[in-house]
């Protein structure tokens, strides 16, 4: 055959392919949130993930529609471009469930590393068989010249016997599957599986037993080949056969051959980290050494701190990392000095033993003076997660010991925290504002600093005993509304630092100590004054806080302001009721504007927003030489004419809170000349319910035809159209011819019909003389025809279930129900979303929606419809419960009676009624359960109603009973 050929091939399936035995279908859909379709992820929905050496960790896998997951060996892992071996990381299949597992260090290898996984996804039809996509034909000398398509998942046939095959020009003749050879008649050619072609795919998980054909069918489009594949799945040992069609223009000859091609998707990938159990503890040991990580091991008081304590805090002794395993912290002290104090510096901290609890509770011992040393935690992995021994070496070289070192100092004894007060000024009016400084402005505040009625003072207290501080430091959160002074020492340091240390070097004992005129205030506003006093351990440079304190200040500005700025100011022109921004970029410190306006505008609007909220209300602006055109409280003028045959100059004035200081803006309007742009600067479309349609090509000025496709349900669209140009205008035809939707629908509403709708949307420039069309091809889908339930749900007056074994193919149902079922409630659930109705019994019922209680009559056959009417308003089908009530029963026998703890006599028989029974002195009630022979019989104890078979209230026995 010397002609190249590529069809689209029909497939004739006959057998699906064993989809219990190789689980075809996807083996895990994942219910995580953010797993998307076509993709994996790990269990927590996470596209990256970290996980310890022999760990194994979960994944979500989640093929696309008509795609599968057939085996594990669907899964790549790669180290950046290399393939990664089993025995450091492997995907393990169970029960259609797949987790990932690490390997362990074997000698100097470690698994250690970042790994990245990705899934491959094989084709399938809606019924779950196998999907062939396309198929190449061609001569087998041209294939090593690409004259045929491959892909990754293919299956190749050569003919080995070709087929007799009549002229064309004769009449088609029936197939002969005896194999005589007469000129009349054709026969099959052979085919063989091409073993020298690789097969992947799902044909690689079968077995390719054999291969038959028909004889080809002579059509108008040329020749119609069939070949009959026995596939045996490996796993099951069940051989299947799959019936492939396809067309060629040319007879085929020997060795030709013919190529299945089958689509292959691939998910992203994604990321995992494998730690050894050394570089875990690593980094837990940085995290306990770190400052800043220290709460996640030590808890102390609020008021306390972790490198200076006094209070009784609490060791973490039990540390969960990544995939759940567990690291074990030991904790012990070790004094500097263990012989200070008489030897209780060496238990100036005791360690409990430690239990199975997570954390620990440690009380200091007091002691009279500081006490220093280190609290030390040996951190353990254990692969088993449990504990390890008390004392002891740790077991096994894979549970390494690491030693973090935490440097920590005991304090104990009695004081007196440090304290600051805030100490004002009087003001004129003999008032003392506690946290408030008043900014008088009393100069321009562009000229000069502002100028102070009062200031804020603070009395600072460094505390005594243990507890005295050696500095304060003072710090503004807000230094633009209220600053800190600088150390007049050396007039640079900032924050402020206070220090009570003498020349001598000796520390002030206590006592008071008042800083005047040490906060300055800028601006009005809110910032957070803070002190806080540090100890200096002796020895060292580390500092501890003692203690911190906080205030609000806020400062005040009681002179009128003079801010006559605007803050915003925007110019709009009004178009199809919309307001449409001009250009206009403004700058308060700029007062002058020129704007350019379509020559079709024939009126503006200014919106000035002022600067200060105190300032007086702009209530108009000025068309010059002398129109005054008022602004209303939303901030927008009225309508500002503008001349036609000059520029339009308005003025706005701009008056400050304190009535003498004003500013004037100006804006210049000009129009431009009439602009011939006809075209759109964008084109939208939206349904019903408001989502925006896509439009086919992607919008381009420069295109002027597109496409939409829409549901049947979408009966209108509206159209959205923007000109390029603000003076161009256009038109949508053709309008809905519906009078209401005229009326209340401002938007360009157009009926579509099923098929195709026209609409085009004319569009004509600023000169009136340019014009432009742009068309859009609306197509309306047909109505679906499918009537067919999905479900349907049955429940008793009580709300159980009533199983009907319902098959959507199944239309008519007989159900059997005891008497005591009195009425049923259905739920019936559509097949297709977008029927048109559901009638149960005359009664419509949205699809997926309980109806409300059907009452049966006994002893007779209840009839419910249930009439579903599809989409295309015409296809109907109708489902049918036939419901047999039982009469009521006259049986009014026990089955049992038992009284607790005690014995009848005589023994229960159903048609003895009279028993006795006796108790001892220290029983003081009895309970009776009576189980009826009929479940719907009614029972009563001592006039009181009791549920079949379970007891009764306890009835109270006295000496007599």
């Amino acid at each position: 055959m010397k002609k190249l050929v590529k069809k689209v091939l029909s497939l004739v399936l006959v057998a699906s392919f064993c989809l219990s035995n190789i689980y075809i279908n996807p083996a895990y859909r994942a219910s995580a949130a953010n797993v998307t379709e076509g993709n994996i992820a790990f269990e927590d929905g996470s596209p990256s993930a970290t996980i310890i050496e022999g760990r194994d960790i979960g994944l979500l896998v989640t093929a696309p529609e008509d795609y599968v997951i057939v085996d594990e060996k669907n899964f790549s892992i790669y180290q950046g471009s290399t393939p990664v071996p089993t025995d450091v990381l492997k995907v393990v299949n169970n029960n259609g469930k797949y987790t990932l597992k690490a390997g362990t260090t074997s000698g100097s290898t470690s698994v250690a590393g970042d790994y990245q996984i990705k899934a491959s996804f094989y084709s399938k039809n809606n019924k779950g068989d196998v999907y062939i996509n396309e198929a190449v034909v061609y001569d087998a000398t041209f294939s090593g010249s690409g004259k045929y398509i491959t892909s990754d998942s293919s299956i190749v046939f050569k003919c080995v016997n070709d087929a007799y095959i009549p002229p064309v020009e004769n009449p088609p003749v029936p197939p002969d599957t005896t194999g005589t050879i007469t000129p009349e008649k054709v026969y099959a050619p052979v085919w063989a599986h091409d073993t020298a072609k690789p097969t992947t795919g799902l044909f690689a998980r079968g077995q390719i037993t054999g291969a038959t054909s028909r004889p080809p069918k002579i059509t108008s489009s040329g020749y119609e080949y069939t070949i009959d594949v026995q596939i045996k799945d490996t796993l099951s040992g069940i051989t299947e056969t799959i019936k492939l069609t396809f067309t060629t223009a040319e007879a085929i000859d020997n060795n030709d051959s013919v190529t299945f091609n089958f689509y292959v998707k691939s998910s992203s990938d994604i990321f995992l980290t494998v730690k050894s159990p050394k570089q875990v503890l690593e980094e837990i040991r940085d995290s306990v050494e770190n400052p800043a990580f220290e709460t996640d091991f030590i808890k102390v008081a609020p008021d306390n701190l972790i490198s200076y304590l006094t209070k009784s805090f609490q060791l973490r002794t039990e540390y969960t990392t990544y995939g759940n395993a567990k690291v074990f912290l030991q904790w012990s002290w070790v004094a500097d000095d263990p012989t200070g104090h008489d030897g209780k510096n060496a238990t100036a901290i005791k360690i409990p033993p430690q239990t199975t609890s997570q954390w620990i509770t440690t009380i200091p011992d007091p002691q009279d003076n500081n006490v220093k040393g280190r609290l030390i935690a040996n951190l353990v992995y254990n692969n088993k997660d449990s504990r390890p021994p008390t004392s002891g070496d740790y077991p096994g070289p894979s549970d390494p010991k690491i030693q973090a070192v935490i440097e920590s100092v005991v304090v104990i004894g009695n004081g007196i925290l440090p304290t600051v007060t805030v100490k004002g000024t009087k003001l004129a009016n003999n008032k003392t504002p506690s946290f408030t400084m008043d900014v008088n402005d009393r100069v321009a505040p562009d000229e000069n600093p502002r100028q102070f009625d009062h200031e804020i003072n603070l009395e600072l207290n460094f505390g005594a005993s243990s507890k005295e501080a050696q500095y304060v430091i003072l710090s503004s959160t807000n230094p633009e509304v209220a600053s800190i002074s600088t150390v007049l020492s050396d007039g640079k340091t900032t924050p402020y630092t206070f220090g009570n240390q003498l020349a001598n070097g000796a520390y002030l004992q206590g006592g008071n100590y008042t800083i005047n005129n040490i906060i300055t205030a800028k601006s009005r506003g809110n910032t957070l004054i803070t002190a806080e006093y540090y100890d200096v351990l002796p020895g060292t440079d580390k500092k501890i806080l003692l203690a911190k304190y906080s205030f609000n200040l806020m400062v005040e500005d009681t002179s009128p302001s003079r801010d006559a700025t605007l803050k915003t100011l925007s110019a709009k022109f009004l178009k199809d009721g919309k307001y449409i921004e001009l250009s206009l970029p403004f700058d308060p410190k700029t007062e002058m504007y020129y704007v350019d306006v379509p020559a079709s505008v024939k009126e503006v609007y200014l919106e000035p927003i002022k600067n200060d909220a105190y300032a007086k209300k702009i209530t108009e602006v000025i068309k010059m030489p002398d129109i005054h055109i008022p602004v209303a409280n939303n901030g927008r003028s009225a309508a500002i004419p503008l001349n036609t045959e000059s520029s339009t100059v308005v003025q706005i004035p701009v008056t400050a809170q304190d009535s003498t200081v004003t500013k004037t803006y100006v804006v210049q309007f000009k129009h431009l000349m009439p602009s011939n742009d006809a075209t759109l600067s964008n084109l939208q479309v939206k349904d019903k319910s408001g989502s925006y349609v896509p439009i086919t090509p992607k919008f381009d000025p420069a295109k002027k035809e597109y496409t939409i496709s829409v549901p049947y349900a979408t009966k209108q669209v509206e159209i959205l159209p923007v000109t390029n140009n603000a003076g161009a205008s256009f038109v949508v035809s053709p309008l809905t011819s519906n009078i209401l939707d005229k009326i209340f629908k401002t938007g360009n509403v157009v009926d579509l019909n099923v098929g195709e709708t026209t609409i085009t949307v004319d569009v004509t420039a600023e000169n009136e003389v340019a014009t432009d069309v742009y068309k859009i091809v609306a197509t309306r889908l047909q109505p679906k025809v499918d009537a067919t339930l999905k479900s349907l749900e049955v429940k008793d007056q009580d709300g159980k279930k009533i199983d009907i074994k319902f098959n959507t193919k199944k239309l008519v149902y007989e159900l059997d129900v005891p008497y005591a079922t009195s009425a049923v409630l259905l739920t019936p659930t559509a097949n297709d979303a977008d029927v048109f109705s559901i009638v149960v019994n005359g009664t419509n019922i949205p699809s997926g929606t309980e109806t409300n209680k059907l009452a049966l009559t006994h002893s007779t056959v209840n009839t419910i419809s249930i009439a579903v009417t599809a989409q295309d308003e015409t296809s109907t089908l109708t489902y049918q419960l036939n419901i047999n009530r039982e009469p009521p029963s006259s049986d009014a026998m026990l089955k049992a009676l038992t009284v607790k703890g005690m014995t009848l006599s005589p023994n229960f028989f159903t048609s003895t009624f009279s028993y006795k029974t006796e108790a001892d002195d220290k029983t003081t009630e009895a309970v009776v359960t009576a189980t009826p022979n009929y479940a719907g019989a009614k029972v009563t104890v001592n006039n009181m109603k009791v549920e079949n078979g379970k007891a009764a209230p306890a009835i109270l026995l006295t000496q007599r009973d």
